[in-house]
């Protein structure tokens, strides 16, 4: 019996001295039988931006531990793999997309432990690209709005005002997907400033300003007759509003409007009340024809009707009667 408790004694005794080894999970701040998982974190979701005027988006993101990221996008969903850019970077900006398409986007971190859950998917459209758009006087109560069309746009919003700046607080008409608008019951002379916004389901993208006046009204019915004193035909017609002065053109001969547009010699007026002028440029012995025209800053008005007349001969200037000579009277004047 002594023989058996000396050796249980020697083996509890053995058995002691294996556990005063220290133990490494004792001084741990983690639990030896948890994992720690080191891969970067599922990024945030992530922002994306379009950028005016080049078709571009932006996407921003952040995701800590990664020592880089994967971008992945698609024109479909879902986003998947099969696309990628690699980046050490936390935004990327996509260039050259297709205006008409959206586009999805999610995000992966990665370390040297591994990748991160992908990020939620976000999604955009390229904002549409503005133009210049271009505006000229169509008539003395109209204007027209044009400009290139564009792609990805939706529709187009024209907005205009008598005054600079333009703003999208003024009057604003959907001008639908064509790439010109009329804008008509206007007063001559006014002037309008305009302002084309394309649209798409991004936003919008605000054109420059572009303005002009109003084309002047059509003067009124031209006539011509002989000057009295001879030697000029005087025209006369009835004043318009919206216009700066009038051109007269004339030629001598039977003319057409073309011809005289053409080939007509000029006349300005430069004063807006005026209502009659004198043309004495063409011989007396021709025929003239003669036309007027309205203009201002925008351009010239429609042409009168073409009105044709000759000049009469000067009244002749009598001079004192000779009498010196009996019963003889000597008449002389100037010539014509």
């Amino acid at each position: 019996m002594k023989w058996l408790i000396t050796i249980l004694t020697i083996a509890l005794t053995t058995t002691g001295c294996m556990l005063e080894s220290p133990d490494p999970c004792d001084s741990s701040p983690v639990s030896c039988d948890v994992a720690v998982d080191t891969r970067p974190a599922k990024p945030s979701t992530p922002s994306l931006s379009a950028t005016s005027g080049t078709e571009a988006i932006t996407i921003n993101f952040d995701a800590p531990r990664a020592e880089y990221h994967f971008v992945h996008y698609s024109e479909t969903l879902p986003v998947g793999t099969q696309n990628q850019f690699k980046t050490t970077g936390t935004s990327h900006t996509f260039t050259g997309l297709d205006p008409n398409k959206e586009y999805h986007f999610s995000v992966t971190a990665v370390n040297s432990r591994g990748i991160s859950p992908t990020s939620s998917t976000v999604t955009s459209q390229p904002k549409t690209v503005a133009t210049s758009p271009a505006v000229s006087a169509t008539s003395g109560t109209s204007n027209t709005v044009s400009w290139t069309a564009v792609n990805g746009a939706d529709d187009y919003v024209v907005c205009m005002s008598q005054a600079t700046p333009v703003t999208t607080s003024d009057t604003a008409v959907n001008a639908g997907t064509g790439t010109s608008y009329v804008h008509t019951g206007l007063t001559a002379g006014d002037t309008w400033y305009y302002m084309v916004t394309p649209r798409n389901e991004v936003g919008a993208v605000y054109s420059i300003e572009v303005f002009t006046e109003v084309l002047p009204q059509t003067p009124g019915t031209l006539t011509a007759a002989p000057k009295a004193e001879g030697g000029a035909v005087t025209l006369s017609w009835t004043a318009c509003t919206g216009h700066d002065g009038y051109n007269i053109l004339y030629a001598a001969g039977s003319q057409t409007l073309a011809y005289l547009q053409a080939n007509g010699s000029t006349k300005a007026i430069t004063s807006k009340t005026k209502v009659s002028q004198n043309i004495s440029s063409l011989n007396i012995n021709r025929l003239g024809s003669y036309v007027i025209v309205a203009y201002n800053s925008a351009g010239s008005s429609m042409y009168s009707n073409v009105v044709e007349e000759q000049a009469v001969p000067r009244t002749p200037q009598l001079q004192t009667p000779d009498v010196s000579k009996p019963g003889k009277v000597t008449l002389t004047w100037n010539e014509q």
